[in-house]
């Protein structure tokens, strides 16, 4: 998988540059205010490159984050998942999903990987929700849920998905995200 950019662990989207996504799900206040290419990079760099900052920081070494892919509604998990729902003025999922080697390097001995995989959505979730209410999107998120196993595949429905990898010492992180507006 290619992934050309190398992320040094910065919360900050702007420090990361540029980047377009797929997603058109957001606020319609703050789209009409901002533009909704500028909240679609905005919501996927926020959950991306907080990923790639917390990893590079529980690495202690900068890792590289690919580009945004236009995601399928169904993405079959790879080892371990942690998986966040989004509620508020956008509706969705986080999905962090590890494949073997990187579960093993970031959450450690198969004995506490389940913990630590929560605990390490935990950390993404939490700053890139504070990037979002920055700028005024308000959205909270559900504790986090662990799935592990073999043959398991996460599918989401009536929204448009993106996945983000990122390429750790051993293995590779894939932020699968799924979101809309809110109804009503």
């Amino acid at each position: 998988m290619d992934v050309p950019n190398a992320a040094q662990g910065s919360p900050d989207p702007a420090a990361q540059g540029t980047r377009t996504g797929v997603l058109t799900s957001c606020p319609s206040r703050v789209r009409s205010q901002q533009g909704g290419s500028r909240v679609r990079a905005l919501f996927i760099d926020a959950f991306a490159d907080s990923a790639a900052a917390v990893v590079a920081s529980r690495l202690g070494a900068p890792v590289r984050r690919g580009k945004p892919s236009g995601g399928s509604p169904s993405h079959a998990v790879s080892g371990v998942a942690a998986l966040v729902g989004l509620t508020g003025e956008l509706q969705g999922r986080l999905m962090l999903d590890l494949d073997p080697p990187a579960a093993a390097t970031l959450c450690g001995p198969a004995r506490g990987r389940q913990r630590s995989a929560a605990g390490l959505a935990e950390e993404v979730t939490a700053r890139a929700l504070a990037v979002l209410r920055g700028e005024g999107v308000r959205v909270d998120a559900t504790p986090p849920m662990v799935f592990t196993g073999r043959n398991l595949e996460v599918t989401t429905s009536r929204m448009e998905t993106v996945a983000v990898p990122i390429a750790v010492r051993e293995g590779m992180l894939v932020v699968s995200l799924g979101a809309r507006e809110a109804e009503g």
